[in-house]
């Protein structure tokens, strides 16, 4: 099976006024908003040598709120990709911890606020069954909160 590198597609294909709008469609879908094609740009990093398999696009655009944008569509090497991929990994795993911390230190909230409740209700001359049906605590465990002494 044989791919087209999406870098070589806007390159060559691309390129003609006449097949702008797929490209605009396209960069308008990845976006999230209407853009139009001003032109696509030739640099030192955009060479037209069959050689340069890591060459670069650049696509000056113009938003429907009338900015300019200037796109760049890469096609980074092994290592370049492999790097990107472990830095999105990392990413993920930094997202989980923070996550998975404050879950925990919701739940941890919210059992000091049945603790909390509780030894107010023992204050207020509640008995114990009554505390427990309130806050959802064991008859154990409000008995065990109601005699710790209170700080």
């Amino acid at each position: 099976m044989k791919h087209i590198r999406f870098d070589w597609a806007i390159k060559k294909l691309l390129r003609d006024k006449a097949n702008y709008g797929i490209l605009e469609g396209f960069i308008s879908e990845l976006l999230g908003q209407t853009v139009k094609i001003q032109s696509i740009l030739e640099s030192e990093s955009n060479p037209l040598m069959q050689e340069n398999k890591f060459n670069r696009v650049d696509i000056l655009a113009r938003s429907t709120q009338g900015e300019l944008l200037l796109i760049e569509v890469q096609n980074d090497s092994g290592e370049e990709s492999a790097v990107y991929k472990r830095y999105l990994q990392d990413k993920q795993y930094e997202k989980s911890i923070i996550s998975t911390t404050k879950a925990a230190a919701e739940l941890e909230g919210r059992k000091k606020e049945k603790r909390d409740i509780a030894i107010a209700m023992k204050q207020a001359g509640s008995d114990l069954e009554f505390i427990a049906q309130i806050t959802g605590l064991s008859l154990r465990e409000v008995e065990l909160i109601t005699r710790t002494p209170i700080q």
